[in-house]
């Protein structure tokens, strides 16, 4: 049972790592000025922006968005039961009959919860050191 379970722990990790290096390679072919390299290769070229750099994001952000219904995804609560999304999903079928997608992490994740209540910093600008 053991040997089954590595097995299965070793697949699993090898698909969240084709998973990590296709989308790479997806955010490389659509703009290839997109730096998509390990967090800590591109932590070291970059500090913390100032709170002004951090204004201006939140201005074009809010400015981009406008109208648009849709906005930042932070801070995210679900606990909160208002919204206008009037879509109703049917329950998740069982895991054994699901693929494997878009598993990924979030350091210093910005979803309300106990876990993560101390601010991380403004980070380098470009999504990573922050929270």
């Amino acid at each position: 049972m053991n040997k089954i379970r590595s097995a299965r722990i070793a697949i699993v990790l090898a698909l969240i790592s084709t998973q990590i290096g296709v989308s790479k390679a997806i955010a490389e072919s659509l703009d290839p000025s997109l730096d998509v390299s390990d967090k800590d290769a591109h932590s070291s070229v970059h500090g913390p922006v100032s709170d002004q750099v951090i204004a201006e994001q939140r201005q074009n952000l809010a400015k981009n968005t406008a109208g648009k219904g849709f906005g930042p995804q932070a801070p995210r609560d679900i606990d909160s039961a208002t919204g206008s999304n009037s879509i109703a999903f049917n329950a998740a079928p069982a895991y054994s009959q699901m693929n494997l997608c878009n598993i990924h992490f979030h350091k210093n994740a910005e979803h309300k919860g106990g876990e993560f209540t101390k601010y991380a910093g403004n980070g380098d600008g470009h999504g990573y050191l922050s929270g």
